[in-house]
């Protein structure tokens, strides 16, 4: 190791201080500028050679293959990446506390708008060159702003050019540490400066995926040891840097599971679904084999599974991947769930598949991590964070082994470079925004089989960003897998075909034919998707639909609940909002008898709802409750669960009989997937048939909801009650799900049978044609003008919504040195519209309201911004909030209140509210 500090000489590039501090005085090592270029060169070199990292760039270009010119091309480049650390304002770091503080992009970029500066600074790093690498001039100029902007975003370089921090003084000669940057490039990878193969130019997402893949290589060099003289020998020697460079390099990504070939090779004979499931006599059932079995095109494909809940996708999922997987197509796999909660559940569940499958080879699997923030996990062991950058693993792996091999589960940022990963669709989504390190998650990405579950087209903002990650993910020559209980045709077709124009959806009667379940697959070029429907699997439920306008009611909410629960039932009531849900929890316990408290969900013996406004600890608190008390594997009993959004999807609940309130019609069957669902029959008597009360308002009108507002589209405001018009916007949809669950002249019900129905159900309540002539019908009526206003503001809403996922999502068509992301995280792009939660840190830890004598694990809450403002206020709200904090106890359990920039809000076993 290179001891104590750099002599003013000397250029390094990565410092290691003490325990007192980051000052110039507290550094005890350093790593050589010239070391860390050839560790990140190296680091690129195995990245695009030995994995499918390669073969996605080329894809990206046009082009066969990669090759070596073209590889050692991009290496060269990678070995001037830091090339801005050699100005005096960057080097001055190690000597001058109070020096005024420059980087190390910005700079090197502007350099190339002075001619004079850039002959002395850019001609030694082998520029003239490098020019012969690309059709055009401007092609080497953006790759060059592409390579220097490797810290998670496009540098801006508008501003004045520093000279000063250039010219040599008594200290350093920049010029000359620039010069043998540039000598060790041609050193170390000759065959880049050969003819012929030329670089893709700087129009397409090439240059943006490069960009990603060299981010990469910078954290997997950057983590390298630091130079050691007495081990490593003399830090001027080309070959002893690059030598040593390529050893830690392969060392590395071996380690962490990058390089797939040796997993791959584990699994080469085919697994049986047998394998996947821990039971080699298993049938797969007809969804699944259609799935497994379709076609692996080399250019890439996308497959769309329509299968109702429960009838084994997840399985289906695996096994695809795992066929991809031992034929190389693929490096990894992304598991993309609709929320945390549905992701921590599925993680255990892909992480016992794996282990048993690599067990049955009777090899290592490879390392399955959690990719849900603020929940560290990897081989199904608990990671705990000692500081920002620190974990520690509690099991018997060696902690350097652990540290590697469970790398990417340390860091959201580094979360698409595992190998098999499985978290929320944000994490996929962030990899298409203008968002720091999105190249590199988009590049990560390209590695894996992305499996996104839950797929739906409600969302016109996420479905717009989810189609630009497959847009990028396809081009490439990736694999895709769509999941879905309840995806329309329109939705199909929009996601499986090539987007020429105005594309064609069917009426409703033709949709229907189209058969359920359904597997569509395709390839990259969504040309000519092939849809194969299947026969279902062979479970079957013939569901009571009973519509009870009590919406609004909610002591006769409860007392329907309590008289279930007495009678042995799983009541599982869905509200669609948490104001709502948290007043029928207080119903239902206003109305019990007190020694009836067992029949309420508990957390630690204290009832309580379950929705999204509450803190980590008592979030997951909550999911183990709900699933021991309506899990697969617990007796029947009389219980009643309070709930929202929460645990309509991946949670695996069985209830006897659902309240739920109305919503549209693709949600309210992802509702009815937690109703009888795993198929037993010990439900008590009056309750062995599915049930579902679906709650709706008294009134049958929905026109008095429409409009509220001034007269501009600015001011349209629908109110409907319960989340009906504002959870649940288009009114069309919630109108056709109405018709749907209303009984028609003398009968007293409709049955659904499951999943039988649920082409018809999901066409009758989302197909444009159908909603189209709901329109058409209210137009007739004295009410027209309140629905074309509902018409314009959907409108409106929609082309919003695209215009916005559009400003947001990363140009692949431009070049890299003309894209700017936002600066500030107000404006930064995110992943869902509307999404604009305020993490609030309080100055220390509390006790949970569920344990109010246990451990203090409450820390941070998300509080929705406009709770923090003032009506018409727009003022942009501090980045610091000073947090007063009181906690004290009542009869079921301890409230936490807290009161910043003058509100007051309180924290108790009902969730976060608002007081007052």
């Amino acid at each position: 190791m290179m001891e104590g500090r750099p002599d003013t000489t000397q250029f390094w590039a990565k410092l290691e201080y003490g325990d007192d501090g980051r000052r110039a005085s507290d550094i005890t090592a350093w790593h050589p500028l010239l070391a860390h270029s050839a560790d990140v060169a190296a680091a690129l070199e195995v990245l695009l050679r030995d994995t499918i990292v390669g073969r996605r760039l080329a894809g990206l270009g046009g082009l066969v293959e990669l090759g070596p010119i073209r590889i050692a091309r991009l290496c060269a480049l990678a070995t001037i990446h830091d090339a801005g650390k050699a100005n005096h304002g960057f080097q001055d770091r190690a000597f001058k506390g109070g020096a005024r503080r420059k980087g190390h992009q910005k700079p090197i970029i502007q350099v190339g708008d002075d001619g004079g500066l850039s002959d002395r600074i850019w001609v030694p790093l082998e520029i003239g060159s490098m020019m012969r690498w690309f059709r055009e001039r401007i092609d080497l100029k953006s790759f060059l702003h592409t390579t220097w902007s490797h810290h998670g975003r496009p540098v801006k370089a508008k501003g004045g050019i520093s000279y000063a921090i250039w010219d040599d003084n008594n200290r350093r000669s920049p010029a000359e540490e620039i010069a043998r940057l540039g000598k060790a490039a041609l050193h170390w990878f000759p065959d880049a400066f050969q003819s012929g193969d030329l670089l893709p130019g700087a129009t397409g997402p090439f240059e943006h995926a490069f960009n990603g893949a060299l981010t990469l290589a910078d954290w997997i060099g950057s983590s390298f040891p630091f130079w050691n003289p007495d081990e490593d020998g003399d830090p001027n020697d080309l070959d002893a840097l690059i030598t040593r460079a390529r050893r830690l390099a392969e060392d590395r990504l071996q380690k962490r599971a990058l390089i797939a070939a040796p997993f791959q090779s584990a699994i080469a004979d085919r697994v049986p679904f047998g394998g996947v499931l821990d039971d080699p006599g298993w049938t797969p059932r007809p969804v699944q084999s259609v799935t497994a079995d379709r076609p692996i095109f080399e250019e890439g494909a996308l497959t769309i599974l329509e299968s109702d809940t429960g009838s084994g996708k997840t399985e289906a999922a695996l096994e695809r991947f795992f066929h991809l997987y031992e034929k190389g197509a693929v490096d990894g796999l992304y598991f993309a769930l609709p929320t945390r909660t549905a992701a921590r559940q599925i993680y255990n569940r892909v992480e016992r598949v794996v282990k048993r499958v690599f067990e049955v080879h009777d090899a290592d699997p490879p390392p399955v991590i959690q990719a849900v923030p603020g929940y560290i996990e990897a081989d199904g062991v608990k990671g705990v964070p000692i500081d920002r950058f620190d974990v520690q693993w509690h099991d018997d792996m060696e902690e350097d082994v652990a540290r590697e091999r469970r790398w990417a589960a340390e860091q959201p940022k580094q979360y698409l470079a595992g190998s098999v990963v499985i978290g929320t669709v944000d994490q996929a989504l962030l990899s298409a925004l203008q968002t720091r390190y999105a190249h590199a998650r988009g590049t990560a990405l390209l590695r894996h089989f992305l499996v996104v579950d839950e797929v739906h087209a409600s969302d016109m903002y996420m479905t717009q960003i989810l189609n630009a990650v497959l847009d990028h993910h396809l081009s490439a020559g990736g694999h895709a897998l769509l999941m879905s209980a309840t995806l329309g045709t329109a939705a199909r077709i929009a996601f499986s075909e090539q987007k020429t124009g105005r594309q064609h959806v069917p009426d409703v009667e033709e949709a229907m034919r189209a058969g359920y379940p359904l597997v569509t697959h395709v390839s990259a070029e969504r040309h000519t998707p092939d849809p194969q429907a299947t026969d279902p699997s062979g479970y079957r439920k013939a569901v009571e639909m009973q519509v009870a306008p009590v919406a609004g009611d909610p002591d006769a909410i409860a007392q329907r609940a309590i008289e279930a629960a007495r009678d042995g039932a799983r009541v599982l009531i869905i509200r669609n909002r948490v104001e709502d849900c948290i007043d029928v929890q207080k119903a239902v316990e206003a109305h019990l008898a007190p020694d009836e408290r067992d029949l309420l969900l508990q957390v630690h013996g204290t009832p309580a709802p379950h929705h999204s406004r509450f803190a980590k600890a008592d979030r997951s608190a909550l999911d183990d409750a709900i699933e021991t008390a309506f899990g697969k594997d617990e007796p029947i009993r009389g219980v009643i669960a309070v709930a929202t959004q929460t645990v309509q999807m991946s949670l695996d609940l069985s209830a006897s009989l659902m309240i739920t309130d109305l919503c549209p019609v693709d949600v309210l069957l992802q509702r009815i997937g937690r109703l009888h669902r795993h198929g037993r029959d010990e439900h008590p008597a009056g309750y062995d048939v599915p049930r579902c009360v679906v709650l709706t308002p008294e009134s049958r009108e929905m026109a008095e909801w429409i409009w509220e507002g001034r007269g501009d589209l600015q001011d349209m405001a629908i109110k409907g009650p319960h989340g009906l018009g504002t959870v649940y916007q288009d009114l069309r949809v919630i109108e056709a799900t109405w018709r749907l669950v209303e009984p028609g002249d003398g009968d007293e019900m409709v049955t659904w049978t499951i999943p039988d129905d649920n082409r018809k159900l999901v066409e009758r309540g989302t197909n444009p044609h159908v909603l189209d002539r709901i329109m058409d019908e209210n137009m007739g009526r004295e009410d027209a003008t309140a629905w074309q206003k509902h018409a314009d503001y959907l409108f409106g809403q929609n082309s919003a919504a695209k215009l916005s996922a559009k400003n947001v999502c990363l140009p692949y068509d431009r070049p890299f040195m003309n894209v700017t992301f936002p600066d500030d995280d107000i404006n930064a792009a995110k992943t869902r519209l509307g999404l604009d939660d305020v993490t609030v840190e309080l100055p220390e830890a509390v006790p949970s309201p569920f344990q109010p004598d246990g451990p203090a694990v409450v820390r941070r809450f998300s509080i929705p911004r406009y709770w923090l403002r003032d009506r018409d206020d727009d003022t942009p709200l501090p980045d610091d909030f000073d947090v007063t904090v009181e906690q004290d106890c009542d009869r079921t359990g301890g409230n936490i209140i807290l009161t910043l920039l003058g509100k007051s809000f309180l924290y108790s076993r009902l969730g976060f509210r608002k007081r007052g």
